[in-house]
């Protein structure tokens, strides 16, 4: 006998006339005993049983009537702990095999990880996007003894020292029957990870399985993304790698960064900023790639003055991860690469002038403009009395000048107009030349 045929037995006979005799008596399995034959089977448990209840006054029952015999088997697990690995969007099969006198009852729980206590699951919870509960509970019952019934190959000793070897029955007259409880949970996501439970009870007793559920997934989202050093064309960025990583290494981190267009209105003929307005359309995606290992990386050659966008994604076998909350920034300005473009004067009387120019391309500017140096200077020639305006070109090796004097004129122009730029230069002298 297997180690498992141990506990409390009845001896019924078929009730004739309404009446039913019975007797109950406990069977113990000595465990110093190991038998060779793994074929013990509830044969050998039947005729040991018949010769015990003929040997105390039940032969003459037995002989004349079919009789079975009942055991009060608590119900309880082989298996306490298991795991379980299951890929994102697949169903999970949390499976709990109990052994015990029937009926067996199952509750199903979840450790909560904030508080580190089981709860029971609610097995008629439906998410907003299903349509169908989340978990599935289903029950298989088995008789013991046949497919994928428990075997051991412990011997055991009923009464004396009586060994009992025996070949399978059909007749299962042991009902130490076994159920198999499954939970299936729908389309698992990373949100599904912990620790489950399967609590099972009977009227003899109770026993408790745990399985831990690990969901391969996509790592979740890069943490505390933060600009460290912001130069005029390099950012330094730190992070926290994900608080889950998909049950997966991380393999890689991904560096997104691109430029953003801040709108601006126009006011007075001059510029303000839309406060919280901005775009990224139309603008290149760049990627870094970072080692696992790392969690900060140097964004180079940006644009000074620039408004950037900056996020990180964790990648790991599964795939890359929800990118990390964004982060803004504004490169430092450096002096504009180009000069103004399109200058003209005009004259207006006899001691004015009208400068229009433009800006120059705004991919030179390197920030926002403030504003512009309008400088000039009396240009003096032996023809001192021609007033016609005279070009760098027109002067000769004999002209004599005098030093640039300069006018501050603060930046004013509009998008609209390809910001272009006026001022009046007055105070200058009669029909004279000035460069």
């Amino acid at each position: 006998m297997r180690e498992g045929n141990a506990g409390v037995y009845e001896c019924v006979a078929d009730p004739h006339n309404d009446l039913a005799i019975s007797h109950t008596f406990t069977v113990t399995v000595n465990g110093g005993y190991t038998a060779d034959d793994e074929d013990d089977d509830d044969e050998a448990v039947r005729l040991s049983l018949t010769e015990w209840c003929s040997n105390n006054g039940f032969f003459v029952l037995f002989c004349s009537s079919p009789f079975f015999l009942s055991k009060t088997v608590p119900a309880s697990f082989e298996s306490k702990s298991d795991l379980l690995e299951v890929k994102r969007g697949e169903t999970a099969k949390l499976v709990c095999e109990a052994h015990g006198a029937k009926p067996v009852t199952i509750q199903w729980l979840r450790q909560n990880t904030r508080t580190g206590k089981f709860e029971v699951l609610n097995l008629d919870y439906v998410p907003d996007s299903f349509t169908y509960p989340r978990y599935t509970a289903i029950e298989k019952n088995f008789e013991n003894g046949g497919s994928g019934g428990s075997s051991g190959s412990s011997s055991a000793l009923i009464g004396g020292n009586h060994k009992v070897h025996g070949h399978h029955s059909n007749n299962h007259y042991v009902k130490n029957n076994r159920t198999l409880f499954e939970l299936h949970i729908n389309s698992v996501n990373s949100n599904d990870n912990g620790r489950y439970e399967c609590h099972v009870r009977n009227g003899f007793g109770e026993d408790r399985r745990r399985i831990d559920l690990f969901v391969q997934d996509v790592p979740a989202a890069v943490r505390d993304l933060h600009i460290n050093s912001i130069w005029s064309r390099d950012v330094l960025v730190t992070w926290l790698s994900p608080e889950a990583i998909g049950n997966s290494p991380i393999l890689q981190y991904v560096v997104q960064y691109w430029k953003e267009v801040v709108k601006t209105v126009e006011v007075n003929s001059g510029q303000q900023t839309l406060a919280g307005a901005s775009s990224s359309g139309g603008h290149r995606l760049h990627e870094i790639e970072v080692s696992p290992t790392e969690t900060q990386a140097t964004i180079k050659k940006l644009t000074p003055g620039t408004a950037y966008v900056i996020r990180v994604i964790a990648v790991n076998h599964f795939g890359r991860g929800p990118p990390s909350a964004q982060v803004r920034l504004i490169t430092q300005e450096e002096a504009p690469d180009g000069a103004p473009i399109d200058i003209t004067a005009e004259p207006l009387g006899t001691s004015s002038l009208r400068i229009r120019w433009k800006a120059p391309p705004k991919g030179q500017w390197n920030g926002q403009l403030n504003g512009y140096y309008l400088g000039y200077r009396l240009v003096n020639t032996d023809n001192s009395g021609d007033n016609s305006a005279a070009s760098a070109a027109d002067l000769s090796p004999n002209e004599i000048s005098v030093p640039y004097a300069y006018k501050e004129v603060p930046f004013s122009g509009a998008q609209s107009d390809g910001f272009q730029e006026e001022y009046i230069l007055s105070g200058l002298n009669r029909a004279s030349t000035y460069r």
